[in-house]
């Protein structure tokens, strides 16, 4: 359950996980304005908190309720916790307000080239300088933790622009688009439909990373060379490849916590097939309401 909700709850936010940056990032390499904060918590929101309850509904369906499970007393909290949630909160205010309303405090503040990474570099200096509160000379944050953050994560979503863009301008994307380029002629929540189940049980065989950065060049022109306007087709894709719950491969959350030798790859994928279908079937129907 902590595995699953992990997943969808990356869903909400552009930040939350990878692949709503690689989508984002594709989308704006295609000549379109970029996504705001805002604009993407629209439809990413939604379809958080839907399948929130739809795995909570799926996974409790045999719990009786009769188990008491004690939970260890976190204590009260400290003053580098108290600060690092501050710094933290005033950081999403930052996104959020970036664009909206009223054209946000980048256009107040006459900052027009401002964007959500200017926001997460300020972020980052502010817990490199603020003091923790408890020892001297103690920062929120020192290079010791940071040396400790999954840079190699963000190497590959690099690296998944990168093959992006090599694929636009050697022409490859064009060229797989054109196979594609009748999916206009279809109904459009059929055509919803079909990219999520796609999308969703491609990520079951390699990292929910790996499967946007190859597919999103890729739908971006079949969209563009089928009239159809590309956020229509890669928004849903994004969002179906953070809800592969079947095999621990598909995203972290699902390898971390088969790590703990708790659960099996059996029962993993037999209640995620479920849930992979209803993945599918809630990101279908909310994009199709809200993107249409």
């Amino acid at each position: 359950g902590i595995a699953f909700a992990a997943n969808v709850g990356g869903i909400g936010t552009p930040i939350g996980t990878p692949p709503n940056l690689v989508m984002m990032g594709a989308y704006k390499d295609l000549g379109h304005p970029e996504l705001s904060f805002t604009e993407w918590m629209k439809f990413g929101v939604p379809v958080s908190l839907t399948m929130v309850i739809v795995i909570w509904l799926w996974l409790s369906r045999k719990v009786t309720g009769k188990e008491r499970i004690d939970l260890p007393d976190p204590g009260s909290w400290r003053q580098p916790e108290i600060r690092t949630m501050l710094v933290f909160g005033l950081t999403a205010l930052a996104w959020i307000t970036r664009s909206e309303p009223f054209g946000g405090w980048k256009t107040w503040l006459n900052l027009p080239q401002a964007n959500d990474a200017s926001v997460a570099f300020v972020a980052v200096i502010l817990l490199f300088c603020l003091p923790g509160g408890e020892k001297k000379g103690e920062r929120l944050l020192d290079w010791r933790t940071a040396n400790r953050i999954p840079w190699g994560m963000l190497v590959l979503v690099g690296a998944g622009l990168c093959l992006g863009e090599g694929f636009k301008q050697s022409g490859l994307s064009a060229t797989i688009a054109s196979v594609f380029s009748g999916i206009g002629s279809l109904p459009l929540i059929a055509l919803l439909l079909g990219i999520a189940l796609l999308v969703t049980f491609l990520t079951e065989m390699t990292s929910n990373t790996a499967t946007t950065n190859v597919l999103m060049p890729i739908l971006g022109a079949a969209a563009i060379a089928s009239d159809v306007d590309p956020i229509l087709l890669m928004i849903p894709a994004a969002m179906s490849a953070s809800c592969a719950f079947m095999l621990p491969v598909a995203t972290i959350p699902n390898a971390v916590v088969f790590g703990t030798g708790e659960i099996t790859v059996r029962r993993m994928a037999r209640e995620g097939l479920v849930l992979n279908l209803m993945g599918a079937s809630v990101i279908s129907g909310i994009c199709y309401f809200l993107l249409s």
